[in-house]
């Protein structure tokens, strides 16, 4: 069964991953850079400030966020990279000169680490959009946290260095930490609720 499930995750990742066009190439590995989304998180910051004016309730918050960062993070590499040990698409010999793979800013070919299962990319933003979600009381709006986290999960499948089940275990990890972590420091603070 299990070979079953990554047979079809190996030909779904191929069929995604050829789909790209040369002017594509660098926008995505912009939006898959960690540091391109300064803004966003500068955004995160107003919100926090806005909305909340106790200093504990602020402090609540960063440290929540924290928490979930922190969770994502070790759980993604320690419990799942470093003991499964799925090479990346990019790793894998039987496919890896079929991958599409993007330039990184000094014309290298960007490869990413040696193992990929689960995604650290898409636990942590995933993560960081579930904490906030829920954080902000669920409005539809805050819906595009979601939207943001997908398409940079989809970036690394379009940059061939994550398979889609990367994509889907390091999301449910992130989903599951930014609950927990909402839900830690709720239970902390009774009036951890935007103003």
């Amino acid at each position: 069964m299990l070979d079953i499930l990554e047979a079809f995750d190996i030909r779904l990742f191929e069929f995604l991953n050829v789909l790209h066009a040369d002017w594509m190439d660098m926008p995505m590995y912009l939006i898959s850079w960690p540091w391109t989304w300064v803004p966003v998180y500068a955004y995160f910051f107003f919100l926090i400030f806005k909305n909340f004016k106790n200093w504990k309730n602020i402090i609540l918050v960063f440290l929540g966020l924290g928490i979930s960062l922190a969770c994502t993070d070790l759980i993604s590499v320690r419990v799942f990279k470093n003991q499964i040990q799925r090479y990346r698409p990019t790793k894998n010999l039987e496919i890896k000169d079929k991958v599409h793979v993007v330039n990184d800013f000094r014309g290298n070919p960007y490869r990413g680490g040696q193992f990929g299962f689960v995604s650290s990319h898409a636990a942590n933003f995933f993560g960081i959009a579930t904490y906030f979600f829920l954080l902000f009381g669920k409005q539809k709006k805050h819906g595009l946290f979601f939207l943001w986290a997908a398409i940079i999960a989809y970036s690394r499948i379009y940059l061939g260095v994550h398979y889609p089940a990367d994509i889907v275990g390091g999301a449910i990890i992130g989903i599951a930490s930014g609950g927990l972590a909402w839900w830690l420091m709720n239970a902390s603070s009774r009036k951890l609720i935007p103003s």
